[in-house]
């Protein structure tokens, strides 16, 4: 089991300044030292995410660097040399294995990777930290100033999009090193050690771990002009939406987080289909885009069930997730020579037959059980 028997000890120079200090505040007789002791009994426990709590200085990082020191990673703002941070990821992974590793850490927004790390903000820099440390050959990762430099809010909504992350990754662990109390009940760590108070808390064996706090979630109409929040972070970014569609947003806490638009086709077939989704940098990994897609969807299959509700999409985060309730019709460029649902009459006169995209219908949920 990792353990750890640390001394740290240290006495005033010479020079002027110090001298002063210890004259004016009497510290010629104490005694600068910091004892570090203890054990953190992890092996034989089947976990994923643990962490390492405490408050600054009581010694969190010195206990990290001492039991995993070929696991520790810190922030090295060295580590990320190239315009594009994309090609500071280790060379052997494909696009495609890129993409899917930084979706699942919360980054799920194509234009902002091809930017430079030093550009990002720190909630985005914090997600690609934990991406690259994911894609790193070595089974565990320990991640030191967890969540320091963001803020709070971001803080939780990105520590429970990365523990999502970490648990879609069967083969790696993941130690958070932190001073912030307020992540732990979004991380979900199947154990915690308290660094100021010694204690060990062991929740593998518990049957209801740790549960993050609900997030709630409104959803209101609104008009074009929301649109230009949102815009930059879509990877279609369109300066206009089309004429006719109806917008909405979801807001947590009265802040706006999600967007969608959709378009009411009126062609050779009659339709509805999702024009935009996007959401926010900061609240994205945690299933926001998800709920919203599906709680409009299945608000105008209730409302108009003659009418079939579509979605055509070529972000590979939506592709992959599997969504519940959702059929797919097409998959390719265009209509790929299948007729055999409405939307793709229209789509070889779209600009989704220039790009790798899918087609997917929503079943309403009171078809779902008739059948």
């Amino acid at each position: 089991m990792p353990s750890f028997d640390l001394v740290f000890s240290w006495h005033a120079g010479n020079t002027y300044r110090e001298q002063a200090i210890t004259s004016t505040y009497d510290l010629k007789d104490v005694k600068l030292e910091k004892h570090l002791k203890g054990n953190i009994p992890i092996e034989g426990l089947n976990w994923q995410i643990g962490c390492i709590v405490g408050s600054s200085g009581s010694g969190k990082t010195s206990i990290a660097r001492h039991c995993w020191p070929e696991a520790y990673y810190a922030d090295l703002k060295e580590r990320y040399k190239e315009p594009c941070f994309l090609n500071d990821f280790p060379t052997e992974l494909t696009i495609s294995e890129l993409g899917a590793a930084l979706s699942s850490s919360g980054f799920s927004e194509p234009p902002a990777w091809l930017k430079s790390y030093s550009v990002l903000s720190q909630g985005q820099k914090m997600r690609v930290d934990i991406a690259h440390a994911l894609c790193l050959p070595q089974p565990l990762v320990v991640f030191d100033e967890f969540t320091s430099v963001i803020d709070r809010n971001v803080a939780q909504i990105g520590s429970y999009a990365i523990s999502r992350a970490i648990r879609h990754h069967p083969g790696k662990q993941f130690i958070a090193v932190t001073c912030h109390f307020d992540v732990l009940d979004w991380l979900e760590p199947d154990w915690i050690y308290n660094v100021d108070t010694g204690e060990f808390f062991d929740y593998t064996n518990v049957k209801k771990k740790r549960c993050h706090p609900q997030i709630i979630l409104s959803v209101h109409k609104c008009n074009l002009s929301m649109w230009q929040g949102f815009r930059e972070h879509h990877y279609l970014n369109t300066e206009r939406l089309g004429a006719g569609v109806r917008c909405y947003v979801a807001k947590m806490e009265d802040k706006p987080i999600a967007f969608i638009a959709v378009a009411h086709v009126h062609m050779l077939v009659n339709y509805f289909r999702v024009s935009r989704l996007v959401v926010l940098p900061d609240y994205q990994g945690i299933g926001v885009g998800k709920r919203l897609l599906n709680f409009v969807a299945e608000l105008y299959t209730s409302q108009l069930p003659e009418i079939p509700f579509y979605l055509v999409t070529s972000n590979p985060q939506l592709i992959r997730s599997n969504l519940d309730g959702w059929r797919v019709k097409r998959v390719g460029h265009g209509s790929s020579g299948r007729n055999d649902s409405r939307i793709n009459r229209e789509l070889v006169k779209s600009n989704s037959k220039r790009r790798l995209s899918v087609s997917l219908q929503y079943i309403p949920k009171h078809k779902t059980s008739e059948a």
